[in-house]
C-alpha cells in the first residue's frame, strides 16, 4: 500500500487535487544528487531509474514504476538527495512542492495527523525491509538494480544473475576493460540461451508475459546500447527505424559508458545483425554486376542501397526510388550524383495490402531491399505480383530476406523480435521462391545464402 492509500479516501482525493502533474521525456532528470530535498513526487505512468552519478560511468541502482513515491523521506527534514532520478521512458508524475504541502497539512490538522502517521508507518516498514535485504545481501541472496521487484517466476532467477553481472562488469571495466567485456559477453550468451529455452517450454500467454517482463526489467540497461536505444525507443508505429538500421550496418559499437558499448557490440554481433550487413553488400554487388539501364529500387533508402547503386552506375542509367519515408527521399535528393535518380513517395504497405498499385513502367532490374522482412506471406506475395508488373519481359528482380530455419543461435530471433522490439519475418528459401514463381517469374536462384541472410535473383 502506498502513502496515499494509507490516509483514507477523502484525504487522498484532496492531496491528489493539490498535486501538479508533470511530464518527463525519456532521459530527463527529476532529482539531482546533492540538491536539498523536500518536494514529494509520485509516478503516475512510466518508469524512473535511480542513478549513482558519483561513479564514472553512472550506475543504475534501481527503477521505480507506477504508484511509487519519491522524496517523502526528505520531506521530513529536507535532507540532501543521495542519487539522481531520471525518466527511463516517457513518464508522468504528480508533484507536491514542500511549502504547498506543509500549508495544506497545517490548514487541516486531522489530515496532517493522518499524513504523518502514514509516513511513520512507511518509514517503519522500509526500515524492516532494509534489515531483511541487508541480511539477504550478506548471504549473497540479493544483487543488482531493481532487485526489490524481481518476483518469483523462473525468469526472475535469470534476470537476477544478469543484473548482477551487468553491475559487476560495470565496476570491473574501470580497471580491466577487456576482462569485463569478455565476461559480460559470456553472461549475455548464457542469459539469452537460457531465456530461449524457458519460453519454448511455456504456453503462449505465459511466454508473452515472460518476454514482456524481461524487456521491461532490462530496459534501463539495454537502452545504454546505441542499437537498442534507437530500435526500442523509435517513433510510435515504426517497425524499422532508419537510424537504427544505419547504425547496425555501420557496425561500430557505441553506447552510454563501457557497459553500453559492450551491450552494443554483443547485439551487433548477433547472426541476424551480421546477416543484414552481409546480404546488403551482396545485394548491391550483384545489382552493379547486372549494370541495368533502367533500375527500380524499392525500400532501399534506409539501408543505403539506393545511393550506393546510383553512384555505382554510369550516367546513362536511370534509377527510380520508391519509399514510404519522405525524409529519406529528401536525403537522397540532396546527395544524388552519378545516375539520374527519380524519387517517388508511395505507401508500400497499401500496395502490399492490395490497396495501391506500382504504375512505374518496365525496368531491367527491380531491387527490393528488406521489405519482405516486415510483411506476412499474403502481403509479400501481393507485393511481388506488383513488382513483376514493373519488370521488362526479360527483366530481373533482386530481393533480400532472412532465412527461417536457422539463425546461428537459438535466441537470435528472440532478442531481435522481443528485447529490441524489432520483429522480423523469417522464411525458408523455398517459400520465397514459390512466391516469386507464382508472381510470374520463370527462374529463381540464390545469390547469397549463408544463414540467416538471403538474396534471391528472379528473372521474368
Amino acid at each position: 500500500m502506498d502513502l496515499l492509500t494509507r490516509i483514507g479516501e477523502d484525504y487522498r482525493q484532496r492531496l491528489e487535487a493539490a498535486a501538479v502533474t508533470i511530464l518527463l521525456p525519456r532521459g530527463q532528470v527529476l532529482l539531482r544528487r546533492g540538491e536539498r530535498g523536500g518536494d514529494v513526487y509520485r509516478v503516475l505512468e512510466g518508469r524512473l531509474e535511480v542513478i549513482d552519478s558519483s561513479s564514472d560511468p553512472p550506475v543504475v541502482l534501481d527503477q521505480v514504476g507506477q504508484g511509487a513515491f519519491l522524496g517523502e523521506m526528505a520531506f521530513l527534514d529536507e535532507s540532501v538527495r543521495s542519487a539522481d532520478v531520471r525518466a527511463a521512458e516517457e513518464s508522468t508524475c504528480q508533484h507536491w512542492p514542500r511549502q504547498d504541502l506543509l500549508r495544506l497539512l497545517h490548514e487541516d490538522p486531522a489530515m496532517g495527523l493522518a499524513f504523518y502517521r502514514a509516513l511513520a508507518l512507511l518509514v517503519n516498514e522500509r526500515s524492516r525491509e532494509f534489515r531483511v535485504r541487508a541480511v539477504r545481501e550478506g548471504l549473497g541472496l540479493k544483487t543488482g538494480p531493481g532487485a526489490s521487484g524481481q518476483g518469483t517466476g523462473p525468469e526472475a532467477v535469470l534476470l537476477q544473475a544478469l543484473r548482477r553481472q551487468l553491475a559487476e562488469s560495470e565496476s570491473r571495466s574501470r580497471v580491466d576493460r577487456e576482462g569485463a567485456r569478455l565476461t559480460l559477453r559470456a553472461a549475455l550468451d548464457r542469459f539469452a540461451s537460457e531465456l530461449s529455452e524457458l519460453v519454448q517450454r511455456q504456453e503462449r500467454l505465459a511466454r508473452a508475459a515472460t518476454l514482456s517482463r524481461v524487456g521491461e526489467e532490462l530496459h534501463p540497461w539495454l537502452v545504454r546500447s546505441t542499437l537498442a536505444e534507437l530500435s526500442i525507443d523509435r517513433p510510435q508505429g515504426r517497425t524499422e527505424e532508419p537510424l537504427a538500421l544505419a547504425h547496425l550496418l555501420r557496425a561500430v559499437p557505441a553506447g552510454d559508458g563501457a557497459i553500453g558499448e559492450f551491450l552494443d557490440e554483443w547485439l551487433l554481433g548477433l547472426p541476424t545483425a551480421q546477416a543484414l550487413r552481409t546480404r546488403a553488400s551482396a545485394l548491391r554487388k550483384r545489382a552493379l554486376e547486372l549494370a541495368p539501364r533502367k533500375l527500380l529500387v524499392i525500400n532501399g533508402a534506409a539501408s543505403g542501397a539506393a545511393m550506393a547503386l546510383a553512384k555505382g552506375l554510369d550516367a546513362r542509367s536511370s534509377v527510380r526510388v520508391v519509399e514510404n519515408d519522405r525524409a529519406l527521399l529528401s536525403l537522397i535528393d540532396a546527395n544524388q550524383s552519378g545516375a539520374r535518380i527519380a524519387l517517388y513517395h508511395d505507401d508500400l504497405a497499401a500496395v502490399a495490402l492490395g490497396e495501391g498499385r506500382l504504375d512505374l513502367g518496365a525496368h531491367d532490374l527491380v531491387v527490393i531491399d528488406a521489405l519482405v522482412d516486415y510483411l506476412p506471406d499474403r502481403a509479400a506475395a501481393r507485393l511481388l505480383g506488383e513488382v513483376r508488373r514493373c519488370c521488362a519481359p526479360r527483366g530481373r528482380v533482386l530481393i533480400s530476406a532472412l532465412h527461417r530455419e536457422a539463425t546461428g543461435r537459438s535466441y537470435d530471433s528472440l532478442t531481435f523480435d522481443h528485447l529490441l522490439r524489432w520483429p522480423l519475418v523469417r522464411r525458408n528459401p523455398e517459400v520465397l521462391t514459390s512466391m516469386l514463381l507464382r508472381a510470374g517469374f520463370v527462374e529463381v536462384r540464390p545469390v547469397h545464402s549463408p544463414m540467416p541472410g538471403l538474396v534471391l535473383e528472379a528473372s521474368g
